[in-house]
């Protein structure tokens, strides 16, 4: 289901495989021609949230540390949208807020760039 995880910078990656809209895979590591970058924006519904707290880790999850394959192993589907913007620069770690905070701080507080490769 999943694919393995890479070093360094390429760990922080997350990639999806799609078709019809709906996720098919989700792997760490740089992009693959098959493959985009994944930016998680998640909502449930009330009932899809509650399936999902009740589903125990999976063997993909417990491999890759992604929760996405949790979902997907449990036969859950997972909706994908492509965003025009390019973003490729995780915010997982207390050093990367502070990446962030340094930016902000160094553009007065206003809103950061995709150039920069973030999301503004």
């Amino acid at each position: 289901m999943a694919g393995g995880v890479g070093d360094g910078a390429d760990r922080d990656l997350v990639t999806v495989e799609l078709a019809q809209g709906r996720a098919l895979r989700f792997a760490r590591g740089a992009p693959t021609a098959l493959a985009h970058l994944h930016l998680g924006i998640y909502s449930f519904t009330r009932a899809a949230l509650a399936r999902f707290a009740a589903l125990p880790r999976s063997a993909g999850e417990r491999a890759c540390d992604l929760e996405q394959l949790r979902a997907l192993e449990g036969g859950m589907a997972i909706g994908v949208a492509l965003l025009g913007a390019r973003c490729y620069r995780a915010v997982n770690r207390p050093a990367d807020v502070a990446r962030v905070e340094e930016l902000l701080a160094r553009r007065g507080g206003e809103s950061l760039k995709a150039e920069e490769g973030y999301l503004g």
